[in-house]
């Protein structure tokens, strides 16, 4: 499974993000109704902890949160070794200016306004 196929499942959905809670509880349930096997609140390390991993897919869920501290913690996430890829779940539009890559390891955007935007 990589980023972009996961980005095709969810992407599939609708949600309510009108707060990261819930739009974290939406992709949990669509999560478990695709039958994909994944965990919550990862601990990656003492600081970080990653929203979902699914295998070593990283999905982080960002509601209003500025561009920098989203680029900050995805290059801090793209830097550990149990991270191979990274999907960012977002309602910013702004965050489509993530780059496609980070650290070498592939990063989609979903945005929740128009689907994928690269």
């Amino acid at each position: 499974m990589t980023a972009r196929d996961l980005h095709g499942i969810i992407g599939r959905y609708n949600f309510n993000y009108s707060h990261e809670v819930a739009l974290q509880e939406g992709i949990a349930r669509v999560l478990t109704i695709e039958q994909m096997e994944f965990a919550r609140e990862v601990a990656l390390t003492q600081r970080d902890r990653i929203d979902f991993m699914v295998g070593r897919l990283g999905i982080e869920v960002k509601v209003g949160h500025p561009l920098a501290q989203v680029m900050r913690q995805l290059h801090r996430y793209a830097q550990l070794e149990q991270v191979d890829e990274l999907l960012l779940v977002t309602n910013r539009c702004r965050h489509a200016m993530v780059p496609e890559q980070i650290n070498g390891k592939p990063v989609e955007v979903l945005f929740l306004g128009w689907g994928l935007l690269r």
